[in-house]
């Protein structure tokens, strides 16, 4: 699972781009068809920082690898990274004690 995202109503967990798909045609969790909310279910739906940090340990090389990955889609397109598509490790890298968030600037 890459960016894990997590209903709010339901506590069910996806990839943030499957959800997203989902919720562009329907309003309710694709696990328990709970109605996440009527007219804006992505404003229910959030990142979920302590599955990515599991994913990252269960997984090791994940962020680089889906990192490396997008860089390769957007430069065999010639292409450069939108600004939200940064390397995925550029805000957080994973260690033996977890997260560890950086600043914007990469301090």
């Amino acid at each position: 699972m890459i960016d894990p995202a997590t209903v709010t109503e339901c506590l069910h967990s996806f990839c943030k781009s499957c959800i997203v798909k989902h919720l562009q045609t329907k309003q309710t969790c694709p696990q328990c068809s709970i109605l996440i909310h009527e007219t804006a279910p992505m404003q229910y739906v959030g990142y979920d920082l302590t599955l990515q940090s599991i994913i990252n340990k269960i997984v090791p090389g994940l962020v680089d690898r889906e990192s490396q990955c997008l860089n390769e889609f957007y430069a065999s397109r010639g292409l450069s990274v939108p600004q939200n598509g940064k390397q995925l490790s550029t805000y957080y890298s994973i260690n033996q004690n977890g997260i560890s968030f950086r600043g914007r600037c990469g301090g």
